[in-house]
């Protein structure tokens, strides 16, 4: 470089490294080609931490002055050309499952965003979302408040992740191409809710209805407690030590969410005059079981409103052991010391295995009260504990 050619040569540099649009594609470049990398090395993580950080903020400083971010219209073009091109789109894109629900009464069959998709970067949704902290209950304390009602009371959110709006960034990151046939082009749709099946989707959707009940604390004070105490995730598990209460509860509640426009239905109560003013298609789809019983799931255990006690059943065929309360404990302790073993039986225990399971087969259904307080009742509790080299236990009563 010389005096003669100082002022090209500074025109090229400028040209070079001051070109805001340069700078823009060059940082999109960046984000679009990083390399999948080790999850467990803190160093590897912070530094693409660092990259994206970097590359995020310029995009949007150059972006406001080069007014480069498409619209909605270029964008869902261009995915569109693209996917013009690919073969066999309706395979290769099908970033969605279906998820079965044979138990539900309401949804047996819905879709379910498949966030675990790895893209051609190597990196899934999944891979980039953090699923944040757990805020919900955990689901033996609720249960165990449960119990404490004389009145009961259970209610769902209907489709509550879709009532949780996706801020728009964030939502580009929900397109999902569809066509009916592979004679028709194909449409690219922006999901704008939280999807089902993305790392985050439980939390943005208890945390919005938390910061529900905060909002309007001091509009319905108590039923914004009883968002952020009584609530599992969707599942609403309440109740009251009377009619009046219990109506209160439903009443406040309801408005309480529809200012979220979170609506309540299928509710459930052990007291038939909580449900006569409220519409069939909102009343919980009751389930029969063997013994022409009435009954429900809640939070996984089968309830029956009308006896207004917790059913267990244990099929000798296909055991299955859910028991957050403890109250089969005794009978399925035996069984969990068989199911920790990882090869087959010895002769000498598949006899003993066998006879279990004929025992099973000899008990067809175990209740429980779903109430254990008494009215007007004086209360001591009392603990036990026992161990051996198979098993140990813990029992707390009152």
């Amino acid at each position: 470089m010389s005096g003669n050619n100082y002022s090209v040569a500074l025109d090229l540099l400028n040209e070079r490294f001051n070109n805001k649009r340069h700078n823009f594609q060059a940082h999109i470049t960046e984000i679009m080609g990083i390399k999948r990398m080790d999850t467990s090395s803190a160093v590897k993580l912070r530094e693409l931490s660092d990259k994206s950080t970097v590359s995020r903020r310029q995009i949007g400083e150059e972006a406001a002055v080069l007014d480069l971010i498409p619209s909605w219209e270029q964008f869902t073009s261009l995915l569109e050309k693209r996917c013009q091109k690919l073969e066999n789109v309706e395979h290769s894109m099908a970033a969605y499952a279906r998820g079965s629900q044979e138990e539900s009464t309401t949804t047996k069959l819905r879709v379910v965003f498949d966030g675990s998709a790895v893209s051609s970067s190597g990196f899934s949704l999944n891979d980039l979302l953090m699923t944040g902290p757990t805020i919900r209950p955990k689901p033996c304390s609720t249960l165990l408040r449960f119990r404490t009602f004389p009145i009961a009371l259970t209610g769902d959110i209907c489709k509550m992740y879709h009532c949780v709006l996706v801020s728009e960034p964030d939502s580009y990151l929900q397109c999902i191409l569809w066509r009916d046939s592979p004679q028709q082009p194909v449409n690219v749709f922006k999901l704008d809710t939280v999807a089902y099946g993305t790392r985050p989707a439980s939390l943005l959707s208890i945390r919005s209805m938390h910061q529900l009940a905060i909002d309007e604390q001091t509009i319905y004070p108590i039923d914004s407690k009883t968002l952020k105490r009584d609530f599992y995730v969707d599942d609403l598990i309440t109740g009251g030590e009377s009619i009046q209460e219990v109506k209160k509860i439903m009443s406040q509640t309801t408005k309480l969410l529809a200012k979220g426009s979170f609506k309540l239905r299928k509710w459930c109560s052990n007291n038939p005059e909580l449900l006569q003013t409220i519409p069939p298609d909102d009343r919980e789809t009751l389930l029969k079981v063997d013994d022409g019983s009435d009954t429900t799931k809640t939070l996984g255990l089968t309830w029956g409103p009308a006896s207004d006690c917790l059913l267990f059943a244990i099929s000798p065929i296909h055991p299955r052991f859910y028991g957050p309360l403890g109250l089969i404990g005794p009978i399925i302790s035996k069984a969990k010391i068989f199911l920790d073993w990882d090869e087959s039986l010895p002769s000498s225990l598949h006899s003993s295995w066998l006879s279990l399971c004929a025992d099973f087969g000899r008990i067809p259904q175990m209740k429980f009260p779903r109430s254990s307080i008494q009215q007007n009742g004086a209360y001591e509790i009392h603990g036990f504990s026992d161990a051996s080299i198979e098993a140990s236990v813990v029992s707390v009563s009152q």
